[in-house]
């Protein structure tokens, strides 16, 4: 359920580019584990890219190992785009503190069916979080002729994000 206390948090823009120039600097540089580390700033336990072209509205939903909401909220996010104008929201939307334990999370998305990616508009994934100080759940608008133009896996790194969506 929605905390009163807490709302996602959206990286601002500058800092978004700036981790993700320095991220592909790194990687570009062979230097993975500088790359992760600056991931560690940005990722929270859910997290959300739009990786397509266009503006996704839509829910997420995460379920905890007991069954329990710990997140149910609705989202704007953003294409991802290197222009980028300052009233925007961001195409990354991070959600700290969710975990409550390790175990199965159920993680929904339903976007808006106007927001379909190649007719798919909504996917739920049970993803096993083992390691609450190092995993992350991520989900990820992906364009093109993919199987899953919505992803959802989970995470020990940063660097481990483009293994999945890149297909490897």
């Amino acid at each position: 359920m929605n905390d009163p206390g807490r709302s996602d948090r959206r990286l601002p823009r500058r800092q978004l580019l700036a981790t993700s120039v320095a991220v592909g600097t790194a990687v570009t540089a062979g230097c993975a584990a500088v790359a992760d580390v600056i991931g560690d700033i940005a990722l929270e336990d859910v997290n959300i890219l739009n990786g397509t072209a266009q503006t996704r509205n839509g829910a997420v939903s995460v379920t905890g190992p007991d069954g329990s909401t710990l997140l149910e909220e609705s989202f704007l996010v953003e294409p991802e785009e290197e222009e980028v104008e300052e009233d925007r929201t961001d195409s990354w939307l991070a959600y700290p503190e969710i975990f409550d334990g390790a175990g199965t999370y159920t993680v929904g998305i339903d976007l808006d069916a106007a927001d379909s990616i190649q007719g798919v508009d909504e996917r739920e994934l049970a993803v096993d979080v083992t390691d609450l100080a190092e995993e992350q759940i991520f989900v990820g608008f992906t364009p093109g002729e993919r199987n899953d133009p919505i992803e959802i896996f989970v995470i020990e790194a940063f660097t481990d994000i483009e293994n999945h969506i890149d297909g490897g």
